[in-house]
């Protein structure tokens, strides 16, 4: 799967696309990899507001995406705190 082009959204967006594509489709990938690739991009707050918003959502689900989007959900929060 090719990567998201940064011309249809901006840098930051572009990432989280990725993000959502190991969460969802790729979890061999590496979750803390692809968050760490999320947050160096410098999302803006609203940004990381939705990013968590959306996050929260996929950790109701109760599956393997849940417990993927959790441990993503909290390493933004902690590196956010820092």
């Amino acid at each position: 799967m090719a990567p998201v082009p940064e011309a249809m959204f901006g840098r930051s967006q572009s990432v989280f696309m990725g993000l959502l594509r190991v969460l969802l489709l790729k979890p061999e990938n590496g979750v803390a990899e692809a968050t760490e690739e999320f947050l160096f991009a410098n999302p803006d707050h609203e940004e990381i507001t939705d990013a968590l918003a959306y996050l929260a959502e996929l950790a109701a689900v109760g599956d393997g995406v849940a417990d993927r989007a959790r441990q993503c959900r909290q390493l933004i929060v902690e590196r956010a705190s820092e």
